[in-house]
């Protein structure tokens, strides 16, 4: 017990190398100890490790068969690994062992988006949401599912609740600029897309972004072109090369 806390105090302030020492102790003390399996597990996630962590987040489940954060993490390396029907099984074991692990919920509708299956993604991330309703992820996460089923108006709804939440999510703004795009509200995508390169002015694909939705939504040649030659300058180049090619900006 004692070896696992200050182990756990190592990890906490990134001293991972003494908290991985600890963990080996506590292991070699007490071999069936599924506590120390999983702490060492995170110090492998924190150096990104992925098998060993597989490893050691499979000892602590082989000695505990309840241990739903090791399920969850476990779930986390499969996904990093591509191995999605794996993660998916966990997250859904981490769910079974504890009904209100929300981030285990926001887990399983990651990977069911990554899967193509958002439709039930939504299902995973609303319960996300009712369980832990001020959490900006969530939200963004479901708001970018409704984005790829072309529910545009509920992904805006979503996105502005993630930047409620976190007024510095930039992806969300990102994403509610290009639900903007698609209903044709283009000066409220124009001041997303200010937002996003508020937060990030090196970001070639928003310049591309925004010059697109001057250049052919709004009819500003001159923003649409000085945006393209932008983007392009940041290495975002692929629209700047056709309106070049076709001579459609004065350069």
């Amino acid at each position: 017990m004692l070896l696992n806390n200050r182990g756990g105090t190592y990890m906490n302030i990134g001293k991972l190398k003494l908290a991985e020492a600890d963990f080996n102790s506590a292991i070699n003390f007490e071999p069936n100890n599924a506590k120390a399996y999983y702490n060492r597990g995170l110090v492998h996630y924190f150096k990104s490790k992925t098998q060993l962590a597989i490893e050691d987040f499979n000892q602590a489940i082989l000695y505990n068969r309840d241990f739903s954060t090791a399920y969850n993490y476990r779930g986390m390396m499969y996904e990093k690994l591509k191995e999605y029907n794996l993660a998916e099984n966990d997250y859904m074991k981490a769910i079974e062992t504890n009904e209100e692990f929300f981030d285990a919920y926001n887990n399983l509708g990651n990977v069911k988006s990554t899967m193509g299956h958002d439709l039930a993604a939504l299902v995973y991330f609303t319960k996300a949401i009712e369980l832990n309703p001020s959490d900006s992820k969530y939200y963004y996460n479901r708001g970018r599912s409704l984005l790829q089923l072309k529910k545009h108006k509920k992904a805006i709804v979503d996105f502005s609740s993630a930047i409620k939440i976190n007024p510095l999510n930039i992806n969300a703004y990102y994403n509610r600029a290009i639900c903007y795009r698609f209903i044709k509200q283009n000066i409220n995508a124009i001041t997303d897309f200010n937002k996003v390169l508020e937060l990030n002015p090196k970001d070639g694909e928003a310049y591309d972004n925004r010059a697109s939705t001057y250049y052919l939504h709004l009819k500003n040649k001159i923003k649409g072109c000085a945006d393209y030659k932008k983007a392009c300058e940041l290495g975002y180049c692929r629209n700047y090369n056709i309106v070049v090619r076709d001579n459609l900006c004065k350069f």
